[in-house]
């Protein structure tokens, strides 16, 4: 069984970067790249930006890294660097910690965040109440491609 919500786009995230300085609007391609990164990424040495970077011969470079949105603020606060991150992050953080958003210079692919269950779940009530809360709150941000029964 899998719940998922397709994402919004990326927005990037952070304390007003010099480059961009008495400015607004996106940072340009050469400013984003030459500005130091703060990395989200599960396994930590590679996320979705590389690949789009890696693809235009452009290489980044990461001042940290981490698997946790909820630390990324703490790592951009004492810092000019940027995080990538999906828009509806972006925004929470921003509001919450005091940084500025703007889109990406270039386009960055969409994905799917998904809840999963064994099918022996399906009759624990517990487990029942979780996969349609989640889908619930899903649907409030975006669209839910399966709602349980």
């Amino acid at each position: 069984m899998v719940v998922g919500k397709v994402a919004d786009a990326h927005d990037l995230v952070g304390r007003e970067h010099e480059a961009a300085a008495g400015r607004t609007g996106a940072l340009t391609r050469a400013e984003y790249v030459a500005a130091p990164h703060v990395m989200i990424s599960a396994h930590g040495t590679r996320g979705i930006v590389d690949d789009v970077l890696e693809a235009e011969d452009l290489r980044r470079h990461v001042l940290a890294s981490t698997a946790h949105f909820a630390m990324v603020p703490l790592l951009l606060t004492r810092s000019t660097a940027v995080a990538t991150m999906p828009r509806h992050v972006a925004e929470v953080l921003a509001a919450a910690f005091g940084l500025e958003i703007c889109e990406p210079p270039f386009r960055l692919p969409r994905f799917t965040v998904s809840v999963l269950w064994h099918h022996m779940s399906a009759k624990n009530p517990a487990v029942m109440w979780l996969v349609r809360t989640i889908a619930e709150v899903s649907g409030h941000v975006g669209g839910v491609r399966h709602v349980p029964d």
